[in-house]
């Protein structure tokens, strides 16, 4: 499961991206509220995956006074908002951070540990030999002394230095993948092989321990024995010579500082670093977001402030009083600094800036010149134009029946003078 899950993450990595954005694209984003009230933020060198999706991660470091988490996803370039995922990316971050900054950076990585171990194996080999030497030379001339519990607990202690060595090449391995494949999901698994990895160690520290109490055990029975010298102080030395399992130095470090509880200790402190870091980022990305909106609706009111009087004088007292109701809340809000006002201002600004963009519209419209009725002609109506024609049309009828009648009564004249 968990290789099925690296293997697309690795996928999801080697997919080309036409639209990627970079780091520094991906820093523009934050915008310049949130770039300048945060200068001392840092960024990861590369991408931090989350469910296999790609973000920029900038964070302060562990340790600093602030603490928070700003994601920006590689893909689309968009600030993450979203506080479960935030939350999600946050705590793989920290998971991060104390692999590099507390693990490596004290000298207790995989790759370290893994070369003392190395070490470690071929100095027990060697003390194999030596100690075979020693019991053919010492044992038969002083049955007594129990050479073999040495032996014994020198098998004890290379099983135990083998079965760390083994957990170290699988720390190394994954140590190996996730240098090339950061990932909240592959940062918790990791930092749990690490503390596996320091588990194995302190296991070996207490085979150890017991392995050289039993080097003590035979050097006072050689005491005990009264063995004279030059015995007494040969075997003394030889058996102070198999002390050495090349394990000092670490051995010396770990007891001075253990880094699992050091880990732990960070472990235990992640679940407020989280909720500072998101919370942080929340607050000030909605001031920030708030400041935007306020600025833009001072411009908007300060327009208003400077034709009060004109704007009054054309009729709208009512409407600029509503606007400065609405303002003196949007303004007392604004200046109360913290979340709720914010989110005031947030939800209140664009209800507000349709209200004066209203009011400034009626007014501009009020100072536009009324239009004028065009003149009315002077010409003779519809009605006029038709009397005339019915007198015209009447006219002429009369004139063609009274010529008609004319012309009979000249024809009928005619006819009687021929009698």
């Amino acid at each position: 499961m968990r290789r099925a899950f690296c293997f697309w993450v690795f996928l999801a990595m080697l997919w080309p991206q036409a639209a990627a954005v970079s780091s520094n694209e991906a820093l523009e984003t934050l915008g310049d509220c949130l770039r300048e009230s945060n200068p001392q933020l840092k960024p990861l060198t590369q991408p931090f995956f989350l469910d296999s999706v790609g973000y920029w991660a900038f964070y302060y470091p562990l340790g600093h006074s602030r603490k928070m988490v700003v994601a920006v996803g590689q893909d689309d370039g968009v600030l993450v908002q979203d506080r479960d995922r935030l939350e999600r990316l946050s705590a793989g971050l920290y998971n991060h951070l104390v692999l590099k900054d507390y693990v490596d950076a004290t000298g207790w990585s995989a790759e370290k540990l893994e070369a003392t171990s190395d070490a470690s194996l071929n100095v027990i080999d060697d003390q194999y030999s030596k100690l075979q030497v020693f019991q053919n030379q010492v044992q038969p001339k002083y049955p007594d002394l129990n050479l073999q519990s040495v032996e014994f607990t020198l098998d004890s202690l290379r099983g135990q230095a083998e079965a760390f060595h083994a957990q170290l090449q699988n720390t190394a391995s994954e140590q190996q993948f996730y240098d090339g494949t950061w990932s909240a999901e592959g940062s918790g698994f990791l930092l749990d092989q690490y503390n596996a990895s320091f588990t194995a160690m302190f296991k070996t520290f207490d085979v150890y321990d017991g392995y050289t109490a039993t080097i003590t055990a035979v050097q006072t029975q050689v005491y005990e024995q009264s063995i004279p010298d030059p015995d007494n102080k040969n075997i003394n030395t030889n058996l102070d010579n198999l002390r050495n399992a090349g394990l000092a130095n670490v051995y010396a470090k770990a007891k001075a500082a253990d880094p699992r509880k050091a880990v732990a200790s960070y472990l235990s402190q992640r679940d407020q670093w989280v909720e500072d870091a998101v919370s942080s980022f929340e607050f000030q990305d909605l001031s920030c977001r708030a400041n935007a909106a306020y600025k833009n609706a001072l411009t908007e009111y300060q327009q208003i402030q400077r034709g009060e009087r004109n704007i009054q004088a054309a009729g709208f007292s009512s409407d600029v009083q509503r606007v400065k109701n609405e303002w003196a809340k949007f303004e007392t809000a604004y200046n109360q600094r913290n979340a709720d006002g914010y989110q005031y201002v947030l939800d209140n600004a664009p209800s507000l800036q349709t209200s004066m963009t209203d009011l400034r519209d009626r007014y501009q419209k009020s100072l536009e010149p009324t239009p004028q009725p065009a003149p009315k002609s002077t010409g003779p109506d519809a009605s006029t134009i038709l009397i005339v024609v019915v007198v015209l049309a009447l006219a002429a009828y009369g004139y063609n029946q009274y010529k008609k009648q004319k012309e009979e009564q000249d024809g009928g004249a005619t006819g009687d003078s021929g009698h």
